[in-house]
């Protein structure tokens, strides 16, 4: 059985790190194939200077250009097509590195994991991204605390771009209980464990949780479980050449059968026919 390949932050010399900055004018060797469709245990922003590039996150292609910025996330699977002469840069750090509220308020995991910057918007994060290169060159005493604020500051002001563009749209902002059940989620959907049990581990009522769920989502518990569940499904149907026995059992299904009837009733396809109609 393949998996999709999902790599750590790791320094050149091989170590884990929390913060990476990457020139992507400037990278010759890289620690995996990235031309192949993978995801990481960190988080990548993606700014596009310049050059054209279409990029591939969850099945989902977003095309970029020049003050395009891109939001992945761990667990998501992406593909970057980089066009003759891209240039920009990818900002890397693991869940340690960045205040958790800052992170949910951007737009990781959301239905369009991207924004649009204005020319004076875009000249501002330049200046902090390299600002940041200047400092992992230079290594000086405080380097390591400047690099972490200008960092913050990135982020913050991102947030404060993806809000106005939430204003716009009459999007509201995710409520704390909403991201903690999303990771908590991500950490245990393969268990296959029940509604009340992530109300227990939030330490709220399963009422409450279905009332925050559907005010700020539009759907139950149950339905973001099995979307969460189905998504990944996808994720091994397209990108793996893994039997559908093998997706069932990786997925925490003691009978395939069982998948198959759950995969089509989510999708309205079987496992088979989805793989084939969307390769």
């Amino acid at each position: 059985m393949n998996k999709i390949e999902q790599f750590s932050l790791l320094s050149q010399s091989g170590e884990g790190v929390d913060f990476a900055l990457e020139d992507w004018g400037l990278v010759h060797d890289f620690s995996y194939d990235f031309l192949q469709a993978h995801r990481h245990h960190y988080y990548e922003v993606m700014l596009f200077d310049n050059g054209a590039a279409q990029h591939d996150i969850d099945f989902k292609t977003y095309n970029a250009g020049k003050g395009n910025i891109h939001f992945v996330a761990p667990d998501n699977v992406h593909l970057l097509n980089k066009g003759k002469n891209s240039k920009g840069y990818s900002l890397k750090f693991t869940s340690n590195y960045i205040d958790t509220e800052i992170v949910n308020n951007l737009p990781f995991n959301s239905n369009d994991p991207t924004l649009k910057l204005r020319s004076e918007e875009f000249r501002r994060i330049s200046e902090l991204t390299n600002q940041i290169k200047h400092d992992l060159e230079s290594k000086q005493q405080f380097s390591a605390k400047l690099i972490r604020s200008n960092m913050e500051t990135i982020l913050l002001f991102l947030n404060q771009v993806a809000l106005m563009t939430k204003n716009e749209t009459k999007e509201e902002r995710v409520p704390q209980y909403i991201s903690t059940f999303k990771e908590l989620l991500k950490e245990n959907y393969l268990k296959h464990i029940k509604v009340e049990d992530y109300s227990k581990m939030l330490n709220i009522s399963g009422k409450h949780l279905i009332e925050i769920c559907k005010k700020h989502t539009g759907k139950t518990p149950l339905k973001l479980i099995q979307e969460h569940l189905i998504r990944e499904a996808k994720r091994q149907l397209f990108y793996t050449n893994n039997s559908i026995k093998e997706t069932a059992y990786s997925l925490g299904f003691e009978d395939p059968a069982n998948f198959s009837h759950y995969f089509k009733s989510a999708t309205g396809y079987s496992p088979l026919v989805y793989r084939e109609k969307k390769r």
